[in-house]
C-alpha cells in the first residue's frame, strides 16, 4: 500500500508541476503572438489566445486547481512516510516532503515556465483550458458561500450611491447663474456703519447670523 500511496504522489505532483510549468508559460505569452501562431497553423495557440483574453483571471483560476492538486499528492505521500517512519525522523521526513513538494510542484516549474513563453502553453492548451474551468467555478462556489461579501457589497452600492449624487449635484451646482444664487439687495440683513457693538449684536441674534455685512 505505500508503493501504492507514493506512486499516486508521484503523479499528482507530476500534475501539479506540469499545471504550474504551462500556467506559467501560458501567462508570460502575449495574445497577439498566440494569435499569430494559429494564424499559422500552431497546434493549441488558438486555445491558448482564447484563454488569455480574460488575463486577469488567468492566475487565480489557475493557482486553486494548482493548490488542490499539490494537497491531493501530499496526503498520500504524507500516510506512505507516517507508515514508514517514526519520531524524530517522521518530522524530518515531513519536513523534507513539504520543500519537495513546493520546490518540485511549484517553484522550479514556475521558472522554468516563464523562461518558456508560447511552446508549453500551446503543447497543454487542453489541460490549462479544463483547469481555468474547474478552478472558476470553485472560485464561484466560494463567493457565493460568503455572506459577509454580500453584506460588504450592499454597503457599497449605498455609499456609491452617495457618491453619485454628490457628483451630480456639483455638476448642476457648475450650470448655475450666479444672480441665481445670489440673496436681492433689499432682502440682504445687514448692518448701518453707525450702528454701536449692542445694536450690530442684537441683529446678529435676531437673525440667526455669524457674519452680517456693514
Amino acid at each position: 500500500m505505500t508503493v501504492l500511496a507514493l506512486a499516486l504522489s508521484l503523479v499528482l505532483l507530476v500534475l501539479a508541476a506540469v499545471l504550474r510549468f504551462a500556467g506559467a508559460s501560458l501567462v508570460w505569452t502575449p495574445r497577439a503572438e498566440a494569435l499569430r501562431d494559429a494564424a499559422e497553423g500552431s497546434r493549441g495557440a488558438a486555445t491558448a489566445a482564447n484563454l488569455l483574453e480574460d488575463r486577469a483571471s488567468l492566475q487565480p483560476s489557475l493557482g486553486v486547481f494548482h493548490a488542490a492538486v499539490l494537497v491531493a499528492a501530499a496526503i498520500p505521500a504524507t500516510w506512505a512516510v507516517a507508515a514508514l517512519v517514526s519520531g524524530w525522523g517522521l518530522l524530518l521526513s515531513l519536513v523534507g516532503l513539504g520543500v519537495l513538494l513546493v520546490l518540485f510542484g511549484d517553484t522550479l516549474p514556475r521558472s522554468w515556465g516563464r523562461s518558456r513563453p508560447r511552446q508549453p502553453a500551446y503543447r497543454f492548451a487542453r489541460l490549462l483550458q479544463f483547469a481555468i474551468r474547474i478552478g472558476e467555478r470553485a472560485t464561484e462556489l466560494l463567493q457565493e458561500d460568503d455572506g459577509e461579501d454580500e453584506d460588504d457589497d450592499e454597503d457599497d452600492d449605498e455609499q456609491d450611491q452617495e457618491e453619485i449624487l454628490l457628483i451630480s449635484s456639483v455638476l448642476e451646482f457648475t450650470d448655475a447663474i450666479v444672480r441665481e444664487v445670489m440673496v436681492p439687495r433689499t432682502d440682504m440683513v445687514t448692518i448701518p456703519a453707525g450702528f454701536d457693538s449692542d445694536a450690530a449684536l442684537d441683529v446678529v441674534i435676531a437673525e440667526g447670523r455669524s457674519r452680517v455685512p456693514v
